[in-house]
């Protein structure tokens, strides 16, 4: 691809993307001040006689692949409609953010909303098992580098002692078949072996057997109650 447009000037960040970008916008950020490369705003006016609905949206962004895979000769093709990446360079303690996403309500006003929505449109195929070349997935935690990331999900709260959520991961029982798991750690290269699943009707199972609560006596004696396998 031969570069047609080039606004501002090139960063040196990665000369190989760079040199086969299309449309490109490069600069350098040198003020103690807020400062943006790219702004892009909009507003939908009250329209109160409209009655009928619609969407709108500031950027919509879609690639469409029509250009199959070989995984036998491990040729992988992907089509990635957007790509984010924030890099940490020559400093220790440096600060980024790959993506930084927020929905806000002004004060004095209220309504429904969400910071993102995954969807998985899939008119092909059921696929239940995980790493096949039909797996679809709403999200994936993965790591690069030499070390382990922290953690793959982090809620850090306000930080002054007052919860910032009212819930915390809810999922509705219908959202899965009978018998699915809601949340399962599944042995390294089986997708049947587990050693720890939740089902959607509360079930709770380890190692392959179902887990139950029942009385237990203990040392001295008394009984109590405990997860115990079946």
């Amino acid at each position: 691809m031969t570069p047609q447009q080039t606004e501002g000037q090139n960063p040196n960040i990665d000369q190989s993307i760079w040199d086969k970008t299309l449309h490109r916008i490069g600069g350098f950020f040198i003020d103690l001040v807020n400062e943006f490369l790219m702004s892009i705003q909009a507003v939908i006016p009250p329209n109160p006689t409209q009655k009928h609905s619609y969407e709108k949206s500031a950027v919509i962004v879609e690639i469409v692949q029509s250009d199959t895979s070989d995984y036998p000769a491990g040729v992988i093709k992907d089509a990635c409609a957007m790509d984010r990446r924030a890099i940490l360079r020559g400093v220790q303690t440096g600060r980024a953010w790959a993506a930084y996403d927020e929905f806000v309500i002004e004060n004095g006003a209220d309504g429904f909303g969400m910071v993102r929505e995954a969807c998985v449109a899939n008119d092909a195929s059921d696929q239940p098992l995980c790493d096949t070349p039909t797996s679809k997935y709403g999200d994936v935690y993965t790591a690069g580098g030499r070390f382990m990331a922290t953690a793959a999900a982090y809620i850090p709260g306000r930080g002054t002692g007052e919860p910032s959520h009212l819930n915390g991961w809810i999922a509705r029982q219908d959202a899965f078949p009978a018998g699915a798991a809601v949340f399962a750690v599944f042995k390294a290269g089986s997708n049947t072996e587990f050693t720890f699943k939740v089902d959607r009707d509360g079930n709770l199972s380890a190692f392959g057997r179902p887990l139950r609560l029942a009385d237990v006596r203990l040392t001295d004696g008394s009984i109590a109650k405990a997860l115990v396998l079946g």
